[in-house]
């Protein structure tokens, strides 16, 4: 894919990248969660249909004006999986579910979106 200058760039982590289409059968999908357990700190233990499991550590999104109620732990401990996303509450919160994947699974952003790093030959 060769990037114009129409072409959208967007930044991940410090790293530049475009979205490319042609990767799209290169990619993995997200699967649904299945479950979802509060853990220690703003932490939530996460297992996939697929059998995928680990800790998602969201402290970092403290700052975020939007996890503000986070920090009333009842509330943080009402986490509960819906299709592919964590939410709390009756929904008013839920994040988007490549970043729980990638903290779970250590997939990096282009193993699950059609993009293309543009330090990456």
């Amino acid at each position: 894919m060769e990037t114009t200058p129409e072409t959208e760039v967007y930044q991940f982590n410090g790293r530049e990248y475009v979205y490319d289409p042609s990767r799209r059968d290169e990619t993995r999908a997200i699967p649904d969660i299945t479950k979802a357990v509060p853990r220690e700190g703003f932490c939530v233990w996460v297992e996939y249909e697929n059998g995928e499991q680990g800790v998602a550590d969201l402290e970092d999104l403290l700052d975020d004006g939007l996890y503000f109620g986070w920090r009333n732990r009842r509330y943080f401990e009402t986490v509960h999986p819906q299709g592919d996303l964590l939410t709390w509450g009756s929904g008013e919160i839920d994040i988007a579910p490549e970043s729980v994947y990638m903290r779970v699974t250590g997939a990096d952003l282009d193993e699950i979106w059609p993009i293309r790093f543009l330090d990456v030959p």
